[in-house]
C-alpha cells in the first residue's frame, strides 16, 4: 500500500515537473528571439545598421542570460522522466522489454516529428533544407529519445548492477559533449570532424539524464528516501550554482574573441545546476500539501509535452515574423516582446490540439502531437 502511494506521487511530481519543463522551453526559445530583435533586428526601432551589438552588457541582455541558465534543466527533465517512465515499463527485468510497445511509441515520436519538420520548411521558411543536419537538428530531442529507447535494454542491464559506474561514465561523455561548442565559445580550434561526430541529435549528448531516470525508476522507495535526506543540500546547491553560471559566462565571454557567446550558449555549470534543481524539485514535500499553486494546469500541461514542444515554435516564429514588420517598436521592449511570444507559443500548440481533437480530424491527433 505505501509502495502505491509512493508510486502515486511520485507520478504526480514527474508530471509536474514535465509540464514545468515545458514552460522552460518556451522561455527558452523566447528569450533567443529576445537575442535577435537586440542584435539582429535593432534597425527596426533604433536608427542602426545591422547586426550591431551595442546593447551586450545592457540590463536586458544578462536578464535574458539569466532566463536561459534558469531553464538549463528543461531537456534533462524531459529524458529524465522518460527515462523513469521507461523503467516502469521493464517491470523490472530486461526479458519484460515489450519491444511492440517501445516501437509503437517511437513511430508516435517520429511521424509527429516528419509532419512538423516537413511543415517548418514547406509552410515556413519555404526553402528546401540545405544539409541533413539541419532536417535533424531541428527537433532534436525527438530523434534522441527515439535512440534512447533502442538502447534501453542496454542501460536498463547495466543500471541493475552497475548504475554507479553507469551514470559516472555517461556524466563524463555529456560533459565532454558540451565541451565542443565551450572549446569553440573560448577560440580554440576544434577539428571538423569531431563537430561533424557530435551532432546534437545523436547520442551521447543527453543520454545521462535518460539513464538517471532509469536508475531512479528502478529503485523508487531508495531514490525517494535519499531525496528526502538531500533535499536541502539540493535546493541550497541549486540556489549556488546559479550565479556560479553567470559568472562561467562573463568568465568566458570575456575571453571569447566573439562579440557576442550566441543565442543558446550553455556552459559546463549548467549541468550540475541541472541535476541539482530535478532532484531538488522532485524531493520537495511542498508537492504533496494541497493548493500547489498552478499544480493541476502544470500536470495537465506535462501530459501535452510532446505536442506543446512539436508545435510551439512555428506559432512564435510566426508571432516573431508579425512583430518584426507590423509592430517594430515592441521589438526594443522585451518584457513585452517575449510575453506575448511566451502567450502565444503555449496557446497556440494547446488551442490547435484542443481543436483537432474535438473534430472529425481527431483521427490524424496521434500523427501530429503523438
Amino acid at each position: 500500500m505505501l509502495a502505491h502511494y509512493q508510486r502515486l506521487v511520485m507520478t504526480n511530481r514527474l508530471l509536474l515537473l514535465n509540464g514545468l519543463a515545458v514552460i522552460g522551453v518556451l522561455l527558452h526559445h523566447a528569450s533567443g528571439y529576445g537575442f535577435r530583435a537586440m542584435f539582429l533586428w535593432t534597425n527596426r526601432y533604433l536608427p542602426v545598421e545591422v547586426p550591431n551589438y551595442d546593447q551586450v552588457g545592457s540590463l536586458p541582455f544578462y536578464i535574458i542570460v539569466l532566463i536561459q541558465q534558469l531553464d538549463a534543466f528543461t531537456l534533462p527533465a524531459f529524458m529524465f522522466v522518460s527515462g523513469y517512465f521507461a523503467a516502469f515499463m521493464s517491470r523490472g527485468s530486461a526479458t519484460t522489454w515489450r519491444w511492440a510497445a517501445v516501437m509503437a511509441r517511437i513511430r508516435k515520436l517520429l511521424v509527429p516529428f516528419a509532419v512538423w519538420t516537413a511543415l517548418f520548411f514547406l509552410l515556413l521558411v519555404r526553402r528546401l533544407p540545405s544539409t541533413v543536419d539541419e532536417i535533424l537538428s531541428r527537433y532534436y530531442y525527438v530523434l534522441l529519445l527515439s535512440q534512447f529507447y533502442l538502447l534501453a535494454p542496454l542501460v536498463l542491464r547495466v543500471a541493475r548492477t552497475r548504475w554507479k559506474l553507469l551514470l559516472f561514465i555517461l556524466a563524463i561523455l555529456e560533459i565532454a559533449t558540451n565541451s565542443v561548442d565551450y572549446v569553440r565559445a573560448v577560440g580554440i580550434d576544434v577539428p571538423e570532424s569531431i563537430v561533424l561526430l557530435t551532432p546534437k541529435w545523436l547520442v551521447p549528448n543527453l543520454l545521462f539524464w535518460f539513464a538517471l531516470g532509469i536508475v531512479a525508476g528502478l529503485r523508487p522507495q531508495p531514490f525517494q528516501a535519499w531525496l528526502a535526506r538531500h533535499q536541502h543540500r539540493l535546493l541550497v546547491a541549486a540556489a549556488v550554482l546559479i550565479p556560479v553560471m553567470l559568472i562561467e559566462y562573463l568568465v568566458v565571454a570575456s575571453i571569447s574573441p566573439r562579440t557576442w557567446l550566441g543565442p543558446y550558449f550553455g556552459g559546463i555549470s549548467r549541468n550540475f545546476y541541472a541535476a541539482a534543481f530535478i532532484l531538488a524539485f522532485l524531493g520537495s514535500k511542498r508537492l504533496e500539501q494541497p493548493g500547489v499553486p498552478l499544480s493541476a494546469p502544470l500536470s495537465k500541461l506535462g501530459t501535452r509535452s510532446l505536442g506543446v514542444y512539436l508545435a510551439h515554435a512555428p506559432f512564435m516564429y510566426v508571432a516573431a515574423v508579425f512583430m518584426h514588420r507590423a509592430t517594430p517598436w515592441l521589438l526594443g521592449q522585451q518584457l513585452l516582446y517575449q510575453t506575448v511570444l511566451i502567450a502565444v507559443g503555449l496557446a497556440g500548440p494547446l488551442l490547435l490540439m484542443a481543436a483537432v481533437s474535438k473534430t472529425p480530424t481527431r483521427r490524424f491527433y496521434h500523427y501530429a502531437f503523438g
